[in-house]
């Protein structure tokens, strides 16, 4: 079914994603939206990028993606009305990446039918806040391939 220069990653449900097909990544951060974009191009992907859910539903409607990749907090319309209304009469798989990491957010996530659920960043602790002189930093978690065979 699938050759191995095709193969590019498997969800979890099973449904492989190949190179070549059309994934939507809607993030309201240019920084986050462009690494993730600029990864999967150099996979072989299609890339549309959106910075807020205001034309998701033309963009799904006109280029009918393969996966979506969708921030939760996003101007104008969260990322979770966004699941909700695309799960109304689209069963495209849906990767929830995010900054929201509690427990809750992820149950609410795949409870309105996310596929999945990556989060974006972790906070450091206070102990490693002081050893970084105070600064509130964060660590991007992205640091190998989205999709990669297992």
């Amino acid at each position: 079914m699938f050759n191995d220069d095709q193969y590019t990653g498997l969800l979890e449900t099973g449904e492989c994603i190949m190179a070549g097909e059309t994934i939507l990544v809607v993030d309201d951060e240019a920084v986050i939206r462009k690494v993730v974009q600029h990864h999967l191009m150099l996979e072989g992907y299609q890339v549309i990028a959106a910075e807020d859910g205001r034309n998701i539903f033309t963009l799904i409607r006109n280029h009918k993606p393969d996966l979506i990749i969708l921030d939760i907090l996003l101007p104008y319309i969260d990322g979770i009305d966004i699941c909700r209304e695309i799960r109304k009469n689209n069963d495209v798989p849906i990767i929830f990446l995010t900054s929201k990491g509690e427990s809750s957010d992820i149950i609410l996530g795949l409870g309105v039918g996310g596929d999945d659920y990556v989060t974006k960043f972790v906070p450091l602790t206070p102990r490693d806040k002081i050893c970084g002189k105070g600064v509130d930093k964060r660590i991007l978690l992205i640091t190998e391939p989205l999709f990669s065979p297992t």
